[in-house]
């Protein structure tokens, strides 16, 4: 952003989200750059589930998280540990996240993060048909199985309050579940089934991406981590990275969990915290599900593909 750029649009990020900003930029006319610390899409737009999961619009600041948190605390094979620390953001999230841990608040954020799923869904759908992207596009629906009676009770219950805020789901018994997925192992105690989620593999998607954004035109640099953002007045001056520096009429950041690191250059206040999420892949077992699952209980998410099976954490 300043008076002579050497380049059009800069974008700082080369997972998924700053590949797909590449694309639609790149269709609206205009040049880009995309700067990766590393190789595209080789963060956690790799090595996540592949769920696209408009089910998942209700917030994870809800009433009951931080009781459960806390237990989830004292077991070491929880799906949540917060490492000590004194870091003030972090604090200042903590709180802001427990305060949230209410149904007004709850009901408001499951109505502005469901139409957003929803459309994302929509645009990954579009995009992946239109462009032919090879990345094992299905839409099975997923399903979010409970083997404990009561915390399946309680979910009912939750889904009943917020019935107005989610998709359409299907209500299943333990029977029904296994019935719709036999590669569950007996002793379910229920499941919700959601027709509108969809799936496919993040790596290839993302390969994909990088793909057809170098056809289109767009520039995509590999191992160039990004060290400072330069200012001069109020407008952006330059980007410094290891192996020069970058000027450009337009930036945008999306460095996911980097970001707020390079915001405060910017003027901006980004209340993101990190998390990490572990996931593991195999081959593609002899029984394996039809349906991507969550396993409530444990917190783990099952997705498999004709090429592989992935098992991951979630929080």
């Amino acid at each position: 952003m300043n008076s002579r750029p050497d380049r059009d649009v800069l974008i700082l990020g080369g997972g998924v989200i700053g590949l797909a900003c590449a694309w639609y930029l790149l269709a609206a006319g205009r040049a880009v750059t995309v700067l990766d610390q590393g190789a595209v899409g080789c963060g956690s737009s790799h090595g996540n589930c592949g769920t696209l999961t408009p089910s998942h619009a209700m917030p994870l600041a809800a009433p009951g998280t931080i009781g459960s948190a806390l237990r989830w605390l004292l077991r070491p094979a929880a799906p949540l540990r917060i490492k000590p620390s004194l870091d003030p953001a972090l604090l200042r999230w903590l709180l802001a996240f427990a305060r949230r841990c209410n149904w007004r608040d709850a009901a408001r954020g499951a109505a502005a993060k469901l139409p957003l799923l929803e459309l994302s869904r929509r645009l990954i759908e579009d995009l992946v048909r239109e462009q032919q992207l090879d990345c094992e596009f299905s839409t099975p629906g997923t399903l979010n199985v409970y083997r404990d009676a009561r915390g399946f009770a309680h979910a009912c219950r939750e889904h009943e309050r917020m019935a107005d805020h989610l998709p359409r789901y299907e209500v299943l018994d333990g029977a029904a579940a296994v019935a719709r997925e036999p590669a569950l192992r007996p002793g379910v105690a229920g499941a919700f089934f959601n027709p509108g989620d969809a799936c496919l593999r993040p790596d290839r998607y993302v390969a994909e991406l990088a793909r057809i954004v170098r056809a289109r035109g767009g520039v995509i640099e590999e191992g160039v981590r990004v060290e400072r953002i330069e200012r001069e007045g109020r407008r952006v001056a330059r980007v410094v990275t290891a192996r020069g520096t970058f000027t450009a009429a337009e930036i945008v950041l999306a460095l996911g969990a980097w970001s707020p690191q390079f915001a405060g250059a910017l003027d901006l206040r980004l209340p993101i915290q990190p998390g990490k999420g572990y996931s593991i892949t195999w081959a593609r077992p002899r029984l394996c599900p039809r349906v991507p699952l969550s396993l409530k209980e444990p917190s783990v998410c099952v997705t498999s593909w004709g090429s592989g099976y992935r098992l991951g954490s979630t929080m």
